[in-house]
């Protein structure tokens, strides 16, 4: 109780701003009452519980003439009122300074993020984190990256970029060295519609605790586009890839051209139109996006099928920093053979000025092509509105489905949420809600099916 005074104290001083340096605490409070915490199946044993969630943190940032610095804590604590088996204390350190010369050409950037978090083996759609529980596991990334450009002000650029991020998980042997590097080079002329830019990327994973098991992947291309009148634009571009991993000393590697071209087209009425295709050593690539914003709606369908390495898949996964523990490849795992993911996404949006109301929906498709799982299916819609009550009031609902199953099964998941929140704002420091959710997922073959309900109360404070 000492340590919340103390922070609450610190709320007294608000924002502080001396000399470059800004100091910003905060605190959220949450209490959450469900009726079936543990997602029990119909029939069985259902235990209620009232969780109580205490936020506080505080940042600091320094913004200098050729240097800053941004630093974040959080502590999130949980307690169950009557599971205390599942009582949960989470930290949360995020760091980040970045020194630059007089004219900006070279920036050498520091981050680090160290903390203990939780992951949840609820698939589907459940939204209550507080459902099922993970031993939290504590994971620390410390990254160094430079960065150097040249030729700029002159209509042509050269930047180079280097990465090493260093991704320890406590009690795991999965612990890597993340290298990445990229080299750009863009020439343009201020008066041409034209541009060209060559580029070349790396990535290195290398798991220092198990010598002999590594995930590289390189790509190396060139690109040219030119912008017609009246906002349209063309690109193409040609390249090649290359996948190398090794597992237990043992490699595989596979690689080849790529070509590609695309367009967009912008009528400055609200119409953007995008186009991109693709074809790779490992397959097609087909992108669409066509997007409309005008008056009170905004109306938008997207088309993304796509074909991606495995090693393309494991370089993004370890992009991020606090959630990279949760992505890491397994060593055993080869990083060659491809991915297939195709998407269709629509949505309709309608704003006025107390009422919004929003439609999404989204079919997609995943075909491993080296598991034996087969292809997974999943099908999501979305219905959402608000009214703004008063000046500092709104009032929301939102309802949504998702169904999900796999090509090797007849059956599989069908999971429906609702919700309805009450959200005030006290002012622009505090604010709270008040939400009650349902949600329920039907007994299958696949699943025991559960239901629940809960009601959450939430006040945050922000200075």
């Amino acid at each position: 109780m000492r340590r919340y005074l103390i922070f609450i104290a610190l709320l007294g001083f608000a924002r502080i701003v001396e000399a470059g340096w800004t100091i910003l605490p905060r605190l959220n409070a949450s209490g959450t009452y469900s009726d079936n915490v543990s997602l029990a199946p119909a029939g069985a044993q259902q235990t209620s519980d009232l969780i109580t969630e205490i936020e506080p943190g505080l940042t600091v940032d320094r913004q200098g003439h050729h240097s800053q610095l941004h630093a974040q804590y959080s502590l999130d604590e949980v307690y169950f009122q009557d599971n205390n088996n599942w009582n949960r204390q989470l930290h949360h350190f995020d760091g980040m300074a970045e020194l630059a010369t007089e004219d900006g050409n070279f920036k050498l950037d520091l981050t680090g993020f160290l903390g203990n978090q939780y992951g949840s083996a609820q698939s589907g759609m459940s939204l209550n984190r507080y459902n099922t529980y993970v031993e939290p596991a504590y994971v620390s990334v410390v990254g160094l990256s430079p960065k150097l450009n040249l030729l700029r002000g002159s209509g042509h650029e050269i930047r180079l970029e280097a990465e090493e991020n260093v991704v320890s998980l406590l009690g795991s042997n999965a612990d890597a060295v993340i290298g990445k590097y990229r080299a750009d080079m863009r020439l343009n002329s201020p008066q041409s519609r034209s541009e060209w830019s060559l580029n070349a990327n790396a990535t290195s994973t290398d798991y220092y605790k198990l010598p002999g098991n590594s995930v590289e992947n390189a790509t190396a291309g060139i690109a040219y586009s030119y912008s017609f009148p009246r906002s349209a634009r063309l690109t193409m571009s040609l390249g090649y890839d290359q996948n190398d991993s090794t597992v237990a000393g043992v490699s595989k590697g596979e690689g080849g051209g790529n070509v590609g071209a695309g367009f967009q087209i912008a009528d400055g009425h609200g119409v953007d139109l995008q186009f991109h295709a693709a074809n790779r050593y490992y397959g097609d690539v087909y992108q669409g996006k066509l997007d409309y914003k005008g008056g009170r709606f905004d109306l938008g369908a997207e088309i993304d099928d796509q074909i991606q390495s495995r090693a393309e898949l494991i370089s993004a996964s370890l992009a991020g920093r606090g959630d990279v523990w949760k992505n890491l490849p397994g060593v055993e795992q080869w990083a060659t053979g491809a991915v297939r993911n195709r998407k269709t996404a629509l949505h309709c949006n309608y704003t006025a000025r107390r009422v919004a109301l929003g439609v999404d929906y989204l079919t997609q498709v995943r075909d491993d092509f080296v598991a034996s799982s087969g292809k997974e299916f999943i099908d999501s819609a979305g219905v959402k509105a608000s009214y703004k009550l008063s000046r500092r009031s709104t009032l929301s609902v939102g309802w949504w489905n998702i169904e999900t199953r796999m090509s090797t099964s007849p059956v599989g998941t069908k999971n429906q949420l609702a919700d309805v929140t009450m959200s005030l704002a006290v002012s622009h420091h505090v604010a709270g809600n008040i939400t009650y959710r349902q949600q329920d997922s039907e007994a299958s073959l696949a699943s025991p099916g559960y239901s629940e309900a809960s009601y959450q109360a939430t006040l945050s404070m922000e200075f």
